[in-house]
């Protein structure tokens, strides 16, 4: 893989088949809105859409795991089915869903 110096993406994308037993970040946004964070990261989702992008998910049977209180996102356990991580995708409330990993796929610890 040829990574530019400077650039953003230090690292390949990780596979959804490398899902840390079907655990997922997602962020909420509003349904007009491109992302739940504004350019100096000010939250710009209401707690409202946050409540009910959580009662759809949970409805879908999304077993959530953590809900966090600065940010508007959660973590969640879903199946690893493409069919349904293609729903969740293109669900309007959702800003981002990406699959919580560890450093051991690129064999290198993360230190928080």
């Amino acid at each position: 893989m040829n990574i530019k110096e400077g650039s953003v993406h230090t690292l390949p994308l990780i596979p959804w088949e490398m899902l840390t037993d079907g655990q997922v970040h997602i962020g909420f946004r509003e349904p007009d809105q491109l992302a739940g964070r504004d350019d100096n990261g000010n939250v710009t989702v209401s707690d409202e859409t946050v409540l009910c992008g959580k009662v759809r998910l949970r409805d879908m049977g999304v077993q959530i795991l953590h809900e966090f209180r600065l940010s508007p996102s959660i973590t969640a356990e879903i199946p690893a089915d493409p069919d349904f991580i293609a729903e969740l995708r293109n669900f309007a409330l959702i800003d981002y869903l990406e699959p919580v990993t560890t450093g051991e796929y690129y064999t290198t610890p993360l230190f928080y």
